[in-house]
């Protein structure tokens, strides 16, 4: 029945057999548990573990937004010369029509590329969490890697990818998930600041495992100090100097709740190196 406040009702319901002497049936009790509590508690703490996850990544476009601005005032600084060649071609009568057009087809290409800069900070600031979807994970580990285009750049970090040929589909919400891989690759990113800008690798592995899909962060930094190896998650604890403690606190609630695992592995060399799992969509195809 529905609660004065009109809000519905939640109940856990266990049918319990009744014998008589002989063994037989005779009936059943009903028992009716009510958990609305229960059930508004785990909806509004899910609700807030969203908007934390939300102010987390408006934290991480903050400071993403110098190098963004950087990036889009490049192809701006391009379309405006082409503009003022094309405009000079066409008040003069000189110039090669071909060649005007070809200018002014290249203006088209350049805004397009920027609106697409601008269109992945857009969609990664977006606060529809509750939509989930089916898509390839791979794809989603690309744009975010084009997201973090401008920011690798000039940290001159190499990102290598060694992706799976074979398509990754998970049932999940992909600003969350981009969310993550925004995280770990930032975070490995910034590890390598005291490594030679030569040697700033960091290599991202996607793989499926029984009907698992499993993504290996991998970074050539100075590694993790064995004290902080259990504290990693752990809400506010942060090894960097102005870090808020946040990012992989939210990862960790973000993949859980996706039903996968996130966590910390040893790796070859040093460096450090995150892997996170998600279940694998049953009609997904499977690496050979």
């Amino acid at each position: 029945l529905p609660l004065p406040d009109r809000q519905e009702t939640c109940a856990h319901v266990r049918y319990v057999p009744h014998f008589n002497m002989d063994s037989q049936v005779r009936g059943f009790f009903v028992l009716i548990t009510d958990i609305t509590k229960r059930k508004r508690a785990e909806s509004l703490l899910q609700k807030r573990e969203y908007e934390l996850a939300h102010a987390v990544r408006l934290n991480r476009m903050g400071e993403m937004v110098a190098e963004i601005t950087h990036e889009i005032s490049q192809p701006l600084f391009a379309i405006s010369n082409f503009a003022k060649a094309c405009t000079t071609c066409l008040e003069n009568g000189t110039g090669d029509t071909m060649e005007t057009i070809g200018w002014i087809r290249r203006i088209d290409d350049i805004a397009t590329m920027a609106s697409a800069i601008l269109n992945r900070a857009k969609n990664y600031l977006t606060d529809k969490e509750f939509a989930r979807s089916t898509f390839d994970l791979n794809d989603v580990l690309n744009e975010s890697v084009e997201l973090l285009g401008s920011d690798t750049r000039r940290r001159h970090v190499n990102v290598q990818l060694v992706c799976s040929k074979s398509r990754l589909d998970v049932s999940a919400g992909r600003v969350q998930i981009q969310q993550v891989f925004v995280n770990l690759i930032r975070n490995a990113c910034e590890a390598m600041e005291d490594v030679s800008e030569v040697d700033r690798h960091v290599t991202i592995h996607t793989s499926c495992k029984d009907d698992v899909v499993e993504v290996i962060v991998e970074d050539n930094g100075p590694g993790i100090a064995p004290d902080s190896a259990n504290k990693l998650f752990s809400t506010f604890f942060t090894t960097k100097k102005n870090g808020m403690g946040m990012g992989l606190a939210v990862c960790r609630s973000i993949i859980e709740d996706h039903g996968g695992t996130i966590d910390s592995v040893p790796t070859t060399g040093h460096g450090a190196a995150f892997r996170f799992t998600l279940p694998l969509v049953l009609d997904g195809v499977r690496d050979e």
